[in-house]
């Protein structure tokens, strides 16, 4: 038989209840909040302008907006669980065909995340390079998704 619980203890236990369930109640209201909807909408476009942008005065002010608008959400109790900042890109530009296949061959076995961060960049720039290489015929692969390693034929 389970010990009784004090009266303090079934208080304590009611007014956390209460207290779950006005914060459930105010989650509700912000759903419904068109203006916060609206802003996280922005914020979300703004992560994928940033993610296309090359332009460094255009990141800056997209930067700057984010920012704006993260901090009202915040002030709301609505911001964005996660990341508070978007994935910032080591480089722009793409990578060669022939500076790609010279590193491979030099360093057989590695993976993509190992071969971008030897060109200071990110996967979605080596990538499609290396997918040309791998049609062509002049790259192999052995193991799948991330655990993919490349190797010169």
């Amino acid at each position: 038989m389970a010990p009784q619980r004090s009266a303090e203890d079934r208080i304590r236990a009611l007014e956390a209840q209460i207290d779950a369930l006005k914060q459930r109640k105010a989650r509700k209201q912000q759903h419904r909040d068109p203006a916060l909807k609206q802003m996280h909408a922005a914020v979300r476009s703004i992560d994928k302008a940033l993610a296309a942008s090359t332009d460094h005065a255009a990141r800056e002010a997209l930067g700057e907006a984010r920012t704006t608008l993260m901090a009202c959400l915040a002030m709301t109790g609505s911001a964005p669980k996660g990341t508070l900042a978007p994935q910032i890109r080591r480089a722009a530009g793409a990578v060669s065909e022939d500076v790609l296949l010279a590193h491979v061959r030099s360093h057989p076995g590695q993976r993509g995340e190992q071969i971008a961060g030897a060109f200071g960049t990110d996967t979605a720039t080596v990538r499609p390079v290396m997918k040309r290489l791998i049609q062509a015929g002049r790259v192999r692969t052995a193991g799948q998704a991330r655990a993919m390693s490349y190797a010169a034929v």
